[in-house]
């Protein structure tokens, strides 16, 4: 009764439940047979957050017919040169408007370069891994004949190449393995409607493997169908997100040690816990499953080797400390050539980060996405100028 009265109270004060306020990491999504998810075309609406902390975007979003965020591509005439980008949220970049974009940007410094037309497109999908941009270029995106694949690796992509599901994503996706030959094969279909509180990844005979607890799922149970929804549990967010740091422990807890570990250490945004996020973690051992590496290398190597047999230049950005983890020799032998870009704020050290990214928000501001398209226009410009 006491906290029938409290939320009853705080609704009258005018709070909301959390994703009244806030948009679900979800936004704009649909099943996908192949994929899992992905965009739906001709979507539109305002992507709001970060939450739970003070909003610090409303962005407006829409979706061409194709499934990508951005104009709908125009016919492009002979002699012009497009540019596919591939890559997860930090490609989609729904934290700033569409001309804020790197994407956007990278497209007005090569058009104003170059004498011949330079169009970007962009087919970024949030929480996209390696596999899923590979599968969407293979069976969609070369359609669009580029002249050149832009691939931007994130730091979580080896993780989410042996995820199966998330717990509290509303969609789970399939998976790549290496079969007899040696080829990748599909596993995981046709992508099972996962219940909305359970996590799966491939093990080491990549196969589904279950890696929640009967815990976790009850605190997830709990959180989805009451503290996302109550505005009593929005009020308790919002006076402790007064602690920073309290507040960012309660919002890793809902992943396993693997996931938190990641986030922690590589500044990209992954999908949170909800209004608390108070779920126990459940990691398997690390024996039990894949080697994200390895097989982070082998969907790279398909889709270079696809991009190449297209007749399209590839060009894969990436982390330093991942192009050694996933052999830089295997890869350099087939003709990959790792480009690494430097995020850094001029005022360098502990305010880097401050200056490129929203302050409580992993994903680059505008005036990182002018940074990152500065260091990419560095990349790409003389590859472009070898073309005319």
């Amino acid at each position: 009764m006491t906290l029938a009265a409290l939320e009853a109270g705080l609704r009258l004060a005018g709070y909301q439940a959390i994703f009244e306020v806030y948009s679900k990491p979800s936004i704009f999504w649909q099943h996908d047979d192949l994929l899992g998810w992905s965009h739906e075309p001709g979507a539109q609406g305002t992507y709001v957050g970060p939450r739970p902390w003070p909003i610090e975007f409303r962005t407006p979003i829409s979706i061409n017919s194709l499934g990508l965020r951005g104009p709908e591509p125009d016919p492009f005439p002979d002699g012009g040169y497009r540019i596919l980008v591939l890559g997860d949220s930090l490609v989609a970049a729904f934290e700033v408007k569409y001309q804020d974009t790197f994407v956007a940007r990278l497209q007005k410094k090569l058009d104003a370069r170059f004498e011949f037309p330079v169009q970007t497109v962009n087919a970024g999908v949030r929480g996209y891994g390696t596999d899923q941009s590979y599968l969407w270029y293979r069976e969609r995106g070369r359609s669009l004949a580029p002249d050149m694949v832009l691939f931007l690796h994130s730091f979580n992509d080896p993780e989410n190449n042996i995820t199966l599901h998330r717990l509290r994503r509303p969609f789970g996706k399939g998976a790549l393995a290496p079969g007899p030959d040696g080829a990748l094969e599909l596993r995981g279909y046709p992508i099972p409607r996962y219940p909305l509180c359970s996590a799966w990844s491939l093990d080491a005979e990549f196969e589904p493997l279950q890696t929640d607890s009967a815990t976790v799922r009850g605190f997830c149970w709990l959180q989805t169908r009451l503290s996302d929804h109550s505005a009593f549990f929005t009020w308790v967010t919002l006076r402790i997100r007064r602690d920073p740091e309290l507040l960012r422990r309660l919002y890793g807890v809902g992943s396993t040690s693997a996931s938190r570990a990641a986030r922690s250490s590589t500044r990209l945004a992954g999908f949170g816990s909800g209004a608390l996020g108070l779920i126990p973690a459940a990691a398997p051992a690390p024996h039990r499953l894949t080697d994200r590496w390895i097989l982070t290398r082998q969907i790279l190597l398909a889709l270079h080797r696809q991009v190449i047999h297209d007749g399209a230049e590839f060009v894969i950005v990436l982390p330093r400390e991942h192009w050694k983890k996933m052999g830089p020799e295997k890869l350099g032998a087939t003709g990959i050539k790792a480009n690494f870009v430097e995020m850094r704020g001029p005022l360098g050290g502990a305010l880097a980060d401050r200056y490129i990214r929203f302050h409580n928000d992993d994903h680059l501001n505008e005036t990182g996405h002018e940074i990152l398209a500065d260091l990419l226009e560095d990349i790409i410009e003389p590859i472009v100028a070898a073309q005319e």
